[in-house]
């Protein structure tokens, strides 16, 4: 069954997430996050705007959040 899913990329209405948004990421993003039923927090919500990279992929670790980010240096990240 889960093979279907993937396979549909069809993610159960059951399932929600934990994530955090980087300052660059739009409210509109938040807004339609938090009507589907997923628990956002963004960076500006905690203070830490203007955060490092490395304090945002930490922070998210630890309060075991999905980390969405438009900064293109994440992609050359290693923690």
């Amino acid at each position: 069954m889960l093979e279907n899913l993937l396979r549909k990329k069809v993610v159960p209405a059951s399932i929600k997430f934990n994530f955090l948004l980087d300052e660059n990421v739009s409210n509109n993003l938040k807004k339609f996050l938090i009507s589907d039923g997923h628990d956002v927090v963004s960076v500006q919500d905690l203070n830490k705007r203007g955060a490092k990279n490395s304090e945002l992929m930490k922070l998210a670790s630890v309060k075991n959040r999905i980390l969405i980010s438009y900064d293109k240096d994440f992609f050359y990240f290693k923690h």
